[in-house]
């Protein structure tokens, strides 16, 4: 059986989809504006994902007189040991563990 539309030519179906359309493109618009947001912000210099002070701002720092010479010290330290740390675990991460060693016979 068909359904009957009635003669005014009004459908509710018609304005289910159109409705449904109309969200569609509203989800699309919002993933491409999140999707262009995103990557202007990787792309983004001034930016960067890691926390903290670098050695060459340290330095700008203390020369500009805004840090001690303690303070200059304390915080190259800090750095210093979280690139050592860094680089350790990317060091350990590529680098396959050793095998282990055969037991020894008394």
């Amino acid at each position: 059986m068909c359904p009957v539309i009635p003669a005014s030519g009004y459908s509710p179906m018609g304005e289910l989809v159109f409705g449904l359309l109309l969200i569609l493109g509203l989800v699309a618009l919002l993933w491409f504006a999140r999707k262009a947001l995103l990557g202007s912000i990787r792309q983004d210099p001034s930016v960067t994902s890691s926390a903290g002070f670098t050695l060459a701002d340290l330095r700008a720092l203390h020369r500009s007189g805004k840090m001690t010479d303690a303070e200059y010290e304390l915080a190259k330290a800090q750095v210093v040991k979280r690139v050592q740390a860094a680089a350790a675990r990317e060091a350990g991460a590529s680098r396959p563990s050793p095998p282990p060693s055969p037991p020894q016979a008394d």
